[in-house]
């Protein structure tokens, strides 16, 4: 009986131990899922509640601009490029302070893209995001998309060709 109570107590502690972990992943979730609802409602003056101002973005090297406003901009440009542009989650995975999120793009090349006009054709392609959570907020992300597939889509690249 006595090593039965030892048990639970050890039981007990230890879902103790772990559940502040837990909480901090579900909250960490929550931030990365909410920041791809504000983009498909296109509510791009949410972002500074739940992303650093500091941000830092390594997509695009170590001259990109950092923090929120720039990141925002950035988005938004996509957005026109692409105004019905959906993104769904596809795959989350939470370790620490750090979300994973694989998900599918999809939407219609109805407006410029950099120096490209619309084309005014459908894309669909996977991308991932590493995202970094410190203080309560979106610190850092690594995106990696299909750029080859979605620019072959668009007729900007020919498709590789086939071995």
């Amino acid at each position: 009986m006595k090593r039965l109570f030892v048990g639970f107590v050890a039981l007990g502690a230890l879902a103790l131990a772990v559940w502040p972990a837990l909480a901090d992943d579900a909250a960490n979730e929550a931030l990365a899922r909410r920041f791809y609802t504000e983009f498909n409602a296109r509510n791009f003056d949410a972002f500074p509640e739940f992303i650093a101002a500091d941000i830092v973005d390594h997509t695009g090297g170590p001259d990109m601009a950092a923090g929120v406003e720039a990141l925002t901009k950035e988005l938004q440009g996509f957005a026109t490029a692409f105004s019905d542009m959906k993104i769904e989650n596809d795959m989350v995975l939470v370790s620490g302070d750090y979300v994973t999120v694989v998900s599918t793009a999809k939407g219609t090349n109805d407006g410029k893209m950099m120096e490209m006009p619309a084309t005014n054709k459908p894309v669909d392609f996977k991308a991932i995001d590493v995202w970094l959570v410190r203080d309560g907020k979106l610190a850092e992300v690594w995106h990696v998309e299909q750029l080859l597939q979605m620019m072959t889509q668009l007729g900007a690249m020919k498709p590789p060709a086939a071995n």
